[in-house]
């Protein structure tokens, strides 16, 4: 819940103050911590994402290319190819022979991607990172 609702807030302070002057905005925001993908097959998180229509699809714990994946894959890639959207992987720490990290999808184009190292806690043994997108 704290982790959706910063994501939101960061949505919504990075747009112009001139556009909340005009209309107010409707965002919609999914937020998963999938743990790699292994709760559930790639089919039925498309099912979920296209039944809710979000503007925006946050994810933590994510594979890319590992050897627990089939085919070693882009998993945040292929499902954003599935469902139509934009998306943005970060690197956040190496992992069976391929990458652990976070990832965005969207439902607009992805003009400027920018990630950024959080602050790492003591006796903390993963990298914590964000994402600045803008759309």
């Amino acid at each position: 819940m704290k982790k959706t609702f910063l994501l939101a807030l960061a949505i919504i302070m990075a747009m112009p103050f001139s556009s909340w002057a005009k209309k107010p905005i409707r965002v919609t925001v999914l937020c998963y911590n999938i743990q790699t993908g292994k709760r559930a097959d790639m089919d039925t998180y498309v099912d979920f994402i296209k039944k809710y229509n979000p503007d925006f699809v946050a994810f933590q714990e994510l594979d890319y290319m590992t050897k627990r994946l089939p085919r070693h894959s882009d998993f945040v890639g292929d499902l954003a190819e599935k469902t139509g959207m934009y998306s943005a992987y970060e690197a956040l720490m190496p992992y069976s022979d391929g990458q652990y990290g976070i990832g965005l999808m969207s439902k607009y184009p992805l003009e400027k991607v920018r990630a950024f190292t959080l602050p790492e806690f003591k006796d903390s043994y993963e990298r914590r990172g964000a994402l600045n997108v803008v759309v």
